[in-house]
C-alpha cells in the first residue's frame, strides 16, 4: 500500500469519526450530569406587549410636539402620530399608529392601525384595529376587532362577538361579550358574558398542603354528591366529581374530568382529554386540557391575587357567568357562549 493512499483511509476514518469527539468529550468532562434547574417562582408576563408600548409612547410624548409624526416601531413607510387626544369617525381610517396623551375614540365601523391612550379607549360597534393599549380603561362595542393584541390598565369591556386577537389582558376585570371570539386571555378576572358579576366573599379557601396528601390511584372514580376526598386523585380514565362534593387535593387524569355543580376541587385539574366545569362548580388552581375546557355559567378558577391558568389544548368555551382569575389559552381558538 503506498503512502498516499496510507492517507486518505486515515482521512477518511478521522472524517468518520470527528462528529463523535465532542459527545466523547462530554461524557469525560461530565459537567452537566445534575438534574435541569427550574424556577418554581416564575410566571409568565402577560401584559409585555403593552408595556413594550407604552414605553414606546413616553419616549414620544418627551420628544415630540404635540400633532407631531414620527416613524413607528422601525418599520419602513409606518408612522405615529402624537396627539392630545383622537376620534376617529364613523366608517372613517386612519393608516397612522395614534399615541394620545388623553383619549381616543373610534366610532362605528371606524379603523386604526396601533393605538396607546394615557386616558380610555373606546372602539364603537363594528371598529377595528391592530392593537389597542389603554391607561384607563377601555370599552369595545358589539362586533368590534382588534387584529393582534390589546392591553388595558383597570377594566376592559368587550361586546358582543368581538374578535379579541392574539391576546387580551387588563389589571382588572376583562368582561367579554357573548359570541367573542379568542386566544389567550388575562384578567382580574376574566368574566364571561356581557354583565358584571357579583365577586365579594370570592376568595375561596386555602390550597391543602401538598404534604399532607395521599395519593389515591384509580381506574376510573365518581364521587358521589356531597361527598368529600381528602387525597390527590390519579386515574387511568376518566373521573366525575359530583354534585356539592369536594375535593381536597388535585386531579390527573388520562382521561376527561367533569366537576359538577357546585362541587369545589381545592387543587389542580389535569386531563388528557377534556375538563369540564359544570354551573358554580369551583376549582382553586390550574385547569390543563389536553382537548377542550369547557367552563359553564358560574364556573369559576382560580382566587383573587393568584392567578391561574385555564388551557385547552383544541379549545376553550366559556359560558356567561364564568370567571378565571388569571390566564385563558385557547391553543386553537376560543369562544364566549351564552
Amino acid at each position: 500500500m503506498s503512502a498516499a493512499e496510507m492517507w486518505i483511509i486515515a482521512l477518511f476514518a478521522l472524517l468518520v469519526l470527528l462528529p463523535f469527539v465532542p459527545g466523547a468529550l462530554q461524557q469525560a468532562i461530565n459537567a452537566d450530569d445534575g438534574s435541569l434547574a427550574v424556577d418554581g417562582a416564575y410566571v409568565r408576563e402577560p401584559r409585555f406587549l403593552g408595556r413594550s408600548m407604552r414605553a414606546l409612547a413616553r419616549a414620544a410624548f418627551d420628544t415630540v410636539a404635540p400633532d407631531g409624526r414620527i416613524p413607528f416601531l422601525g418599520r419602513r413607510g409606518e408612522f405615529a402620530r402624537v396627539v392630545e387626544s383622537f376620534e376617529v369617525g364613523a366608517g372613517a381610517g386612519v393608516d397612522d399608529a395614534v399615541l394620545a396623551r388623553r383619549s381616543f375614540r373610534a366610532r362605528s365601523d371606524a379603523s386604526v392601525s396601533d393605538v396607546y391612550a394615557r386616558g380610555r379607549v373606546v372602539l364603537g360597534e363594528g371598529a377595528s384595529a391592530r392593537t389597542l393599549a389603554a391607561d384607563d380603561g377601555a370599552e369595545l362595542g358589539a362586533h368590534a376587532r382588534v387584529e393582534r393584541w390589546l392591553d388595558v390598565e383597570g377594566a376592559c369591556t368587550t361586546g358582543a362577538f368581538c374578535v379579541l386577537g392574539r391576546s387580551a389582558s387588563a389589571s382588572g376585570v376583562l368582561l367579554v361579550g357573548e359570541g367573542s371570539s379568542f386566544e389567550r386571555l388575562f384578567g382580574r378576572p376574566v368574566v364571561a358574558g356581557g354583565a358584571l358579576i357579583d365577586l365579594s366573599g370570592d376568595d375561596g379557601v386555602p390550597e391543602p398542603p401538598t404534604a399532607l396528601r395521599e395519593r389515591l390511584s384509580v381506574e376510573t372514580l365518581t364521587i358521589g354528591a356531597n361527598e368529600t376526598i381528602a387525597n390527590d386523585i390519579v386515574a387511568n380514565g376518566d373521573v366525575v366529581v359530583g354534585h356539592g362534593a369536594s375535593v381536597r387535593g388535585s386531579i390527573t387524569s388520562y382521561g376527561s374530568v367533569r366537576v359538577l355543580g357546585f362541587a369545589n376541587v381545592s387543587g389542580n385539574v389535569i386531563a388528557e382529554r377534556d375538563v369540564t366545569l359544570e354551573r358554580g362548580a369551583r376549582v382553586l388552581g390550574h385547569c390543563f386540557a389536553g382537548r377542550d375546557a369547557v367552563l359553564w355559567n358560574a364556573a369559576a378558577v382560580g382566587t383573587p391575587g393568584a392567578a391561574k391558568t385555564v388551557r385547552g389544548g383544541a379549545g376553550v368555551t366559556l359560558a356567561a357567568g364564568a370567571r378565571v382569575h388569571g390566564w385563558v389559552i385557547a391553543e386553537h381558538g376560543g369562544q364566549v357562549v351564552p
